[in-house]
């Protein structure tokens, strides 16, 4: 799948804007996403950190978890972008939630400090990854 040149960008600024609202004490390492379903709906979600650090949550978990609370279920795309040298991929935990919804998923990794973005899918950043149908 590909995205036209306009809807990356939305995302990637989408992601950015919802960065300004993380909560972040511990790290001062503000993340954002914006993704993109199916339908068209944009979700969009910050990470949000807790004294607890194991309760805490990953901007791309925020904005999936969201998705799913607002009823949809497909999604085609997601943009993160952090305050980073170069383009920020999802953690480990965040790339086996998004590949559970979609092993086509366009994770597009961006960077507040350049214009510079790489875009893989999630079956690309883990390519083996635990399925339902290995079980």
């Amino acid at each position: 799948m590909t995205l036209e040149e306009n809807i990356i960008q939305l995302l990637v600024e989408q992601a950015d804007q919802c960065r300004q609202n993380a909560r972040v004490p511990m790290t001062n390492f503000r993340v954002g996403a914006a993704l993109i379903t199916k339908n068209g709906k944009i979700f969009s979600g910050c990470n949000v950190e807790l004294a607890n650090y194991l309760y805490s949550i990953c901007a791309e978990r925020t904005a999936l978890v969201k998705m799913i609370s607002e009823g949809d279920d497909l999604p085609v795309a997601i943009a993160v972008i952090a305050d980073t040298n170069n383009p920020i991929a999802p953690c480990g935990q965040c790339r086996s939630m998004l590949y559970d919804f979609n092993p086509d998923l366009l994770i597009i990794m961006a960077t507040t400090r350049s214009s510079e973005v790489l875009i893989k899918t999630i079956g690309e950043l883990l390519p083996y990854t635990y399925k339902r149908s290995d079980r």
